[in-house]
Formats: structure tokens, C-alpha cells, sequence
């Protein structure tokens, strides 16, 4: 017989943390989007570029929080 184990339990504590990364992944998703109807050597997209790389950091930085909390 196999032994089945249940998933694990969502953290309890992390639920800001969670949202946060929602709220970080919709941000990310629009600069995506004003990024591509910009030319491509627009100073502009440059900047946003910039800010897409930063948010994509604190994004990852956060998801290895939330996982190294489960």
C-alpha cells in the first residue's frame, strides 16, 4: 500500500507576502505591456526596461521567500 501525503499546508503567516507578489506580478505584466508599444530606442522604454528589471528582482527575491517558508 502507498503512503500518500497530504499537501502542505499553506503558511499562515505568508498571506501578505502572497499578495504582494500578486500585486508585484500585475505591475510586471503592465510594464511588459507599455514596454512593447514603445518604439524600441525610446528613452523611455529604456527607463521602463529598467523598472521591469528591478520589479522582476524584488518578484523572484519574494517568491524564494514565500517558498523557503513552506
Amino acid at each position: 500500500m502507498k503512503h500518500q501525503s497530504s499537501p502542505a499546508p499553506a503558511p499562515l503567516f505568508a498571506w501578505p507576502e502572497a499578495i504582494e507578489a500578486a500585486r508585484l506580478e500585475l505591475a510586471r505584466k503592465a510594464l511588459v505591456a507599455r514596454i512593447k508599444a514603445l518604439p524600441v530606442c525610446s528613452h523611455r522604454r529604456i527607463i521602463l526596461q529598467h523598472q521591469l528589471t528591478m520589479l522582476t528582482a524584488q518578484l523572484l527575491e519574494l517568491e524564494t521567500r514565500l517558498k523557503s517558508q513552506l
